[in-house]
């Protein structure tokens, strides 16, 4: 059972870099500024927050939504988010009710 899970485990890390490399890189700087501005105005947040502020840019579109989770992924890494440990239910109707991480700002870190 653990080398499922650590397959599992790698081969999500593996998607979120090939989806990391082949994101826009235009885009994924605005996805990144649009999570650091839900991340001041709330105190928590979830990615479909982040989406309903993009939504708002009309100019900002990706081929592939899951390239969000590397954008939160990389600011994770930079200790500018970081997950609460708890989750929620998204509320988009493409994500199915599927459960999503909690998030807040990181700390001192957030720009």
């Amino acid at each position: 059972m653990h080398d499922d899970l650590f397959a599992a485990f790698a081969a999500r890390n593996e998607a979120l870099e090939r989806v990391d490399a082949n994101a826009d890189q235009v885009w994924k700087k605005v996805a990144a500024d649009a999570v650091l501005h839900v991340a001041r105005m709330r105190q928590t947040f979830t990615a479909d927050d982040v989406w309903a502020h993009l939504a708002t840019n009309a100019n900002c579109t990706t081929h592939e939504p899951s390239a969000l989770g590397a954008v939160f992924n990389s600011l994770r890494r930079q200790q500018k988010i970081r997950w609460t440990g708890n989750f929620t239910i998204s509320c988009r109707a493409s994500r199915h009710a599927a459960p999503m991480r909690i998030w807040t700002a990181g700390g001192n870190n957030v720009v």
